[in-house]
């Protein structure tokens, strides 16, 4: 397979032909394996608590003051609880969510699973 690469730059315009080589096989497999990726803690309601804080600092640490602001982080935090609850539910039962930036490993192993590639087995060696 050839392909063609245009550089910018030193000389304008010019194509330079470059050799692809396929190193290893350009297909899915049917199942990924977990990597033990550690997603980090959500960093939810940050904004009210910071607000909090800063009441809390203003106010010499006096709730009665700082009321509003901490009835805030409260809703903010059980919310926040509620949508963890959810995610862990639908972990579970391996529905995606589609606000969900990355699938798990069992979720990505449902959708390949819906749609398998039949491929030829991989070669004993590589050429």
């Amino acid at each position: 397979m050839h392909t063609t690469l245009i550089l910018m730059g030193f000389k304008k315009g010019k194509i330079f032909p470059v050799q692809f080589k396929e190193l290893l096989p350009l297909k899915l497999k049917n199942s990924v394996s977990f990597k033990g990726l550690q997603v980090d803690a959500p960093r939810t309601c940050l904004q009210p608590m910071t607000e909090m804080f800063e009441c809390f600092k203003k106010n010499e640490f006096s709730q009665t003051a700082c009321a509003a602001e901490i009835l805030a982080f409260k809703e903010c935090s059980m919310l926040s609880a509620k949508e963890m609850e959810l995610q862990k539910v639908n972990r579970k039962t391996n529905q995606l969510n589609p606000s969900s930036e990355r699938l798990t490993t069992r979720q990505a192993n449902v959708l390949l699973g819906k749609f398998p590639q039949h491929n030829d087995p991989a070669p004993d060696r590589w050429p």
